[in-house]
């Protein structure tokens, strides 16, 4: 039986729905609202709607705790096709923790990592720097927490992939390069 969970992105067709993880409880896999597995380090819960071929065999063998490689795609379209910033503002701070090893699962995913920094450049003022860019550029990270930007630390391959990509609505991720012009600029 399928348990309430807030619907953070609208349903999609294709693959299914990404749900907000209920407190105390583990991120949950649903097929067609049937639970299949639980995922200790998820940061949401899912509810897949349309299944591939590896989900139908595992699903054939076993309907219960069914194995993550069998849903694992079709989790990763879910997030890689959400525009929602209430998804990659959770997963920003799943980002935030990959440096101390804490971060969830998701985000360990390069592409969807990449994927969040693009909705959030999008959906606010943020600045995506890496900690060792945080640490020895104190000065400006203050200049633009006074400036209400918000900083997003990443992890170093995930921040080579952001640098001059383009976000969900065409703009380029800003990065502390960026940062330090425009704030050169508005003293001109």
């Amino acid at each position: 039986m399928c348990v309430k969970h807030n619907l953070l992105i609208p349903p999609n067709l294709i693959s299914g729905q990404t749900l907000s993880r209920k407190h105390g409880q583990p991120g949950r896999i649903y097929v067609t609202g049937m639970l299949i597995a639980e995922e200790e380090n998820f940061a949401f819960s899912y509810n897949i709607t349309s299944l591939n071929a590896a989900m139908r065999k595992a699903l054939n063998r076993e309907r219960t705790n069914v194995g993550r490689s069998a849903y694992t795609e079709r989790v990763k379209q879910m997030l890689l096709r959400s525009a929602s910033a209430d998804v990659a503002t959770s997963l920003a701070h799943e980002l935030a923790k990959l440096q101390s090893g804490m971060g969830a699962d998701e985000v360990k995913w390069k592409d969807v990592a990449v994927h969040a920094c693009k909705i959030l450049n999008a959906s606010g003022s943020n600045l995506f720097v890496t900690a060792e860019q945080r640490s020895a550029n104190a000065s400006l990270i203050g200049h633009a927490l006074d400036d209400r930007i918000e900083i997003i630390t990443l992890p170093d391959n995930i921040h080579a992939e952001v640098i001059d990509a383009t976000d969900v609505q065409g703009e380029t991720i800003r990065h502390l390069g960026m940062y330090q012009e425009e704030r050169n600029d508005s003293f001109i």
